[in-house]
């Protein structure tokens, strides 16, 4: 709607005529999603894209490998994907169709309309038997990289279970791996890619980003193995993250500018 060649993988290769016989590759979500915000306007919050980017990988997966998470997980997120997908359609697509179309898009609409409360009506349940074992850890309490429920709880030696949907990492170091799958949020600029050796018991299991669930827009350095947590502070030098122990300001690996250089006088 915007323009016909932005479906194209590439804009400029675009005729009307591979359009019309559908001989063209055409854009992936990732770069979809560029355009529907740079030139459509579009703004898709950041919960929506981390939910439509995972449910994407799980497809491929599902496609190439067969299933890799339990229905918990794949229920939990198709049920966030199809809200955004159905008020997306609802907002963007339908109000600009002719009654034909429309007429078209409610009947395909219809029996996701109705199933959608299934699912949420099992996820609502599934949430509710859990809620008191969260309700005793929340400091402990992770977003899960699997179904994206708060539901991933660190355990005393290291490792995470998902009460949600059962997924487990046994291994501090993979622990934190694993929870980079949902790490993405807007403290994890400046943060290395990979865990870094904890300042405590030297295990690379140490990340910047962590969040939990009594604290969700708070980040923490968080150790997998050894529990040390401290919080996230930015260095007003080089605005990098560091672990904020005690006072500083300043993360101390950044470079020190350089002392201003006197400028001479004039004359002997």
């Amino acid at each position: 709607m915007e323009h016909w060649s932005l479906v194209f993988a590439e804009p400029l290769t675009a005729t009307r005529e591979k359009l019309r016989s559908g001989d063209f590759t055409s854009c992936g979500i990732e770069e979809t999603i560029i355009r529907l915000e740079r030139f459509a306007g579009i703004d898709i919050e950041h919960k929506h894209l981390r939910a439509i980017k995972a449910l994407t990988l799980d497809r491929n997966k599902l496609q190439h490998y067969g299933l890799t998470h339990n229905a918990y997980a794949v229920e939990a997120r198709a049920a966030e994907v199809l809200h955004f997908l159905t008020n997306f359609i609802h907002l963007q697509l339908v109000w600009r169709l002719d009654r034909e179309q429309r007429d078209h898009a409610e009947r395909e609409l219809g029996p996701i309309r109705r199933d959608l409360p299934l699912i949420e009506r099992f996820v609502g349940t599934r949430m509710n038997d859990i809620k008191e074992d969260l309700a005793s850890c929340p400091e402990y309490t992770l977003q899960c990289a699997d179904c994206g429920k708060w539901a991933a709880v660190v355990t005393d030696v290291g490792g995470v279970r998902c009460l949600f949907c059962n997924a487990e990492r046994d291994h501090a170091p993979e622990a934190a791996i694993w929870y980079l799958a949902q790490a993405g949020n807007q403290f994890t600029t400046g943060l290395s890619a990979v865990p870094t050796a904890c300042p405590t018991c030297g295990v690379e299991a140490f990340r910047g980003d962590v969040l939990f669930a009594d604290a969700p827009d708070r980040p923490r350095y968080f150790c997998f193995c050894c529990l040390f947590a401290t919080e996230t502070a930015l260095c007003a030098r080089c605005a990098c993250p560091f672990p904020a122990d005690g006072n500083r300001s300043e993360c101390g690996t950044c470079t020190p500018p350089s002392p201003a250089v006197p400028i001479p006088r004039n004359g002997p």
